[in-house]
Parts: structure tokens; sequence; C-alpha cells
């Protein structure tokens, strides 16, 4: 979505893609949480911040996708050729990382040492 230019006004940023607004992408039900960036940082490069928010919204349908052809590969990964073996290996590799929770780090004992679990 996008939300009002509070720091400038339309004739200071005529040279922004969208003069007035500056993109946010929401990530909770109350249109409240999520990617913001700051205002000074957005009006030095606003084609690169609007280029970042649409990766970070298009994001969830890449990944769709992107599981779709797991699924796909996964059913005949034999019959697969080898570029699409690749791409299906560094595919799975990603959405691991994507999924991967780290673990909570857990205090020992009495001695205040943090040590990952």
């Amino acid at each position: 979505m996008r939300a009002r230019n509070k720091w400038q006004n339309n004739d200071d940023c005529a040279h922004h893609p969208y003069p007035g607004t500056y993109p946010v992408v929401v990530t909770d039900a109350s249109d409240w949480g999520g990617w913001r960036v700051p205002g000074a940082e957005y009006d030095r490069d606003p084609r690169r911040i609007e280029h970042q928010a649409r990766l970070i919204a298009c994001t969830p349908a890449l990944r769709a996708i992107v599981r779709e052809l797991l699924e796909l590969f996964a059913e005949a990964p034999d019959d697969a050729p080898p570029a699409v073996q690749e791409l299906a290996r560094k595919a799975l590799t990603i959405e691991r990382f994507i999924s991967e929770v780290p673990a909570a780090e857990q205090t020992l004992g009495d001695n205040d040492d943090i040590v990952a679990a």
C-alpha cells in the first residue's frame, strides 16, 4: 500500500515515482505492522526503494510458484533435465533457509553463559 509523505510537500518530491506517497508493505491484518523506510532514505533513491517494496510484496507469490515447481520436481526427479535438477536444488536450499527458525538461546545454570541450542 502507499502512505502519505508527511515530511515533504509535492513540490519537493516531484522526482519521486509517486509524488506525495511512499511504499509500505503491511504484514499485519490491522494495516500497521510491516516494512517501512525512513524518509531521507526514500528521498535519496526512491526508485530503489520502490523496487524493494515490489520485491517484498511479490515474495509470497514467487514462493508459491517455487513450492509448486518443487512439488512437480519431486514427482519425477530423475526425469528432470540437469538444469532443472540444479534449479530445484537451489530452490530447496532457499526454501529451507526461509522455513528455518533459529533455536532459542538457553542460559546454562548460574553462570549466565548463553549458547545456541
